[in-house]
């Protein structure tokens, strides 16, 4: 009796010691989900607004520590390059975002996607390039 509830307590309690490993993980999806963000951001920060620009960048955010739990993806340390490479630019978008220095929030706009850029090359996806786009697919106001 002592046994089957050990086994049970360990069957319970597994799910809570789990990590994610590179096979459970969709990197694809989440890198869809930070362009999608990144090209909202953008549209905010062109358009000057506030509220929908830290709205977009919060999102920005929550992808970027996802990112971060990847430790390796496909032999790639994942976590290492966004720590290296994209949450400084993101974090200097958002300060500038929340500072509302537009000029300043374009320009860390730009190096917020030239990071999206080196962390492909870095992880030989370089054939992987990110633009700046001005043009509003979207239908939403900005």
């Amino acid at each position: 009796m002592k046994l089957r509830a050990l086994a049970l307590v360990g069957l319970l309690t597994s799910g809570l010691m789990t990590t994610t490993h590179a096979s459970d993980i969709e990197l694809v999806k989440i890198m869809s989900a930070l362009q999608y963000f990144t090209h909202k951001t953008t549209l905010a920060v062109d358009a000057e607004n506030p509220e929908l620009a830290a709205f977009y960048a919060h999102e920005l955010e929550e992808l970027i520590e996802e990112l971060e739990e990847v430790e390796s993806y496909h032999n790639q340390p994942i976590a290492s390059f966004v720590t290296a490479i994209l949450e400084p630019s993101f974090e200097t978008l958002e300060d500038q975002i929340k500072d509302n220095n537009w000029p300043q929030s374009s320009a860390a706009m730009n190096a917020l996607i030239d990071s999206c850029n080196k962390c492909h090359q870095a992880t030989q996806h370089g054939f992987i390039v990110i633009e700046r786009r001005a043009n509003n697919p979207y239908f939403q106001q900005f």
